[in-house]
């Protein structure tokens, strides 16, 4: 893991978790928080260029199933014509 400027970070775990993760640590001779910081770099992916990361980011698939059933930007604007139409229409009719 490279060195990095750190940030504190407060977790919550269950205690019987806390205590196997500090028995791990120990047994690979880290601290706790260097234990859990491998882990979430090993699961995360270590960003060698934090400009590349956030590009991966904004370019990768999403988060599947956060936007599933929402309408399109298109959708939402083709709504609002269709409405601002409508409401021309009626008061046309008037």
């Amino acid at each position: 893991m490279r060195s990095h400027a750190m940030k504190n970070v407060t977790i919550t775990l269950p205690e019987e978790l806390v205590v196997r993760a500090r028995v791990e640590a120990a047994r690979q001779s880290k601290s706790l928080s260097r234990f859990v910081a491998e882990l979430v770099e090993d699961r995360c992916g270590s960003a060698a260029d934090p400009l590349a990361a956030l590009e991966e980011f904004w370019t990768g698939p999403g988060l599947p199933g956060a936007s599933k059933g929402l309408i399109s930007r298109e959708e939402i604007y083709a709504e609002r014509e269709e409405e601002r139409r409508h409401s021309q229409d009626l008061g046309a009719e008037e």
